[in-house]
């Protein structure tokens, strides 16, 4: 993890339907910003199993559903919930504040980064 935070404002909430998704580019970074409710959560616009893009999901709640393979993902932890894909979605901090979502840049949560944290718990 990167030290230090970078929170940018990327999308005001209500640009985003509730219980579906808007696809957003900051430089390199290709985000879909997920709304269930008043929360937001920000993942890769990349799916792990095959690494197509996931703008055209559908959203089932915190269940994020691939259009291509229909892998399952909870937004909330990136783990798969059902599916091909053995490894979860990437993803960034995110928050809501004053109506603006807000994301960490700066702390990137890699595929990764979530599935060794999945791996270590379950040796636990």
């Amino acid at each position: 993890m990167a030290n230090g935070e970078d929170w940018q404002r990327v999308i005001a909430l209500n640009e985003v339907p509730n219980g579906g998704l808007r696809c957003l580019e900051r430089g390199a970074v290709r985000l879909l910003i997920c709304r269930v409710h008043d929360e937001a959560y920000a993942v890769i616009n990349r799916c792990p199993h095959l690494g197509l893009d996931l703008d055209q999901a559908a959203m089932y709640e915190h269940e994020l559903v691939c259009p291509h393979h229909n892998a399952c993902f909870d937004i909330r932890s990136g783990k798969p919930t059902s599916g091909p894909s053995v490894f979860p979605l990437g993803g960034y901090p995110c928050r809501v504040l004053d109506g603006e979502v807000e994301v960490d840049f700066a702390n990137p949560d890699s595929t990764m980064d979530r599935h060794m944290r999945a791996v270590n718990a379950a040796k636990r």
